[in-house]
């Protein structure tokens, strides 16, 4: 046999197979439905050179791409004057949007205090949203109400349907 003939032989051999069992075209999600990072007990600070301006922390959390699923939310928001503490059961962290569900509770250093069964921060425009019933506090005075959103830089509320009682000084 020739080495001409031997070779040719398996050029073709190889680009049979080449052709016939060529790998398949799988489609790529982008949104993975397995976590590629599990975390317990855990902190997320954000630092800039002015120092810390926020912190994120957890008892469980599962991390799928830029998002993170969290149980037992804690966030400290320390970016503006008014210094901010969220609380909830479960949330769903994903730059800049915080969504929050399961008895959230928000503070602020003012000594305001809204609490909601959800709700939603942005961390760009420090505005708490929430879409269904509300009560806040600030010291003996209460406000129930619905959709609230509440502005954290300019100190400014929103809300629909309110209920409020005030407990006046006398002068």
């Amino acid at each position: 046999m020739n080495i001409n003939i031997f070779f040719i032989f398996i050029a073709t051999l190889l680009a049979s197979i080449y052709i016939f069992f060529s790998p398949m075209k799988l489609p790529i999600n982008k949104e993975s439905k397995t976590a590629q990072l599990q975390l317990s007990h855990f902190t997320i600070y954000s630092l800039t050179t002015h120092g810390v301006q926020s912190v994120f922390s957890g008892t469980k959390g599962l991390k799928y791409g830029l998002k993170y699923i969290v149980s037992d939310v804690n966030y400290t928001d320390n970016s503006t004057k008014s210094l901010a503490n969220i609380t909830a059961l479960h949330g769903v962290f994903k730059q800049p949007m915080i969504e929050l569900d399961g008895n959230v509770l928000y503070k602020n250093i003012s000594g305001l205090i809204f609490q909601s069964n959800e709700a939603t921060y942005n961390q760009t425009s420090k505005v708490l949203r929430t879409q269904g019933k509300y009560i806040s506090y600030k010291k003996n005075d209460k406000i129930t109400g619905y959709k609230l959103m509440y502005d954290n830089k300019n100190k400014k509320a929103t809300s629909k349907d309110i209920v409020a009682i005030y407990q006046f000084n006398k002068r």
